[in-house]
C-alpha cells in the first residue's frame, strides 16, 4: 500500500506517542465507521526513524479531526530549495480542524490498534510499564 492511498479524512486523532530512543511516532486514529460493518476502526500509523515532528495547532476542545493527508515529499524525489527532506525520507502534512502537523520519516507501517506488531492486549496486561506505547 502506498502512503498517499491511505484515506484518513474524518478520522479522529486519539493519541500521538513519541518514542525518542527508537525515533518512532505512533498516531492512534479512530477511522470513520466501516460502511460494511457499521463499526468504527482504530488504526495506528507508525512512523519510523522520525527526524521532524512539528505541531501547528490551536487549542481545541476534544480530539482533532483529520481533514487531509498531504504527501509533501517521498523517497526518490529530488529535494527542493523549500524542503529540508533528504531524498530517502517521506515528509507529510496532516491537516486537521485545529491546524496541521508535519512529519519527516524514513519508513512507516499501518496496522489495527489492538492487533499490531506487539501482539495485542496480552502485552499490556502482562507488562504495561515495558510497552511504552500505551494503546496495545
Amino acid at each position: 500500500m502506498l502512503l498517499e492511498n491511505i484515506r484518513l479524512q474524518g478520522s479522529h486523532i486519539l493519541e500521538v506517542k513519541e518514542q525518542a530512543n527508537g525515533q518512532l511516532v505512533d498516531i492512534l486514529l479512530d477511522l470513520p465507521a466501516d460502511a460494511e460493518n457499521s463499526l468504527p476502526r482504530k488504526k495506528v500509523l507508525r512512523l519510523k526513524e522520525v527526524t521532524l515532528y512539528t505541531k501547528k495547532e490551536v487549542p481545541f476542545p476534544g480530539q482533532p479531526v483529520v481533514r487531509n493527508l498531504k504527501l509533501l515529499h517521498s523517497p526518490g524525489q529530488t529535494p527542493t530549495a523549500f524542503s529540508a527532506s533528504s531524498a530517502a525520507n517521506y515528509r507529510i502534512e496532516l491537516l486537521t480542524n485545529a491546524g496541521s502537523r508535519i512529519f519527516e520519516f524514513a519508513d512507516w507501517t499501518w496496522f489495527d490498534a489492538y492487533s499490531g506488531p506487539l501482539n495485542s492486549m496480552e502485552v499490556k496486561e502482562t507488562r504495561p510499564a515495558k510497552v511504552g506505547l500505551g494503546f496495545y
